[in-house]
């Protein structure tokens, strides 16, 4: 009887939650102060290619997604 309990319980909690609402903008700031930008669907290249004196070399990839994304904006 418990079990079925607490089956019944976690069914009917997740089924009344509601997803996280993003922002429609294209760059929001999260509660801990990271910045992010939306990424439009579609292809992109991530990385750098390049390398300025002192920085790390990074492989260039790309990346396919169907729907916007949200990526960390790069920090100082």
């Amino acid at each position: 009887m418990t079990f079925l309990t607490i089956l019944t319980l976690a069914i009917s909690t997740a089924f009344f939650l509601q997803p996280a609402q993003l922002p429609d903008g294209k760059s929001f700031t999260n509660s801990i102060g990271m910045d992010f930008v939306r990424v439009e669907p579609g292809a992109f290249r991530m990385g750098f290619e390049g390398a300025a004196l002192g920085e790390q070399l990074t492989k260039v990839t790309e990346f396919g997604s169907r729907r916007a994304i949200w990526v960390p904006e790069k920090g100082d």
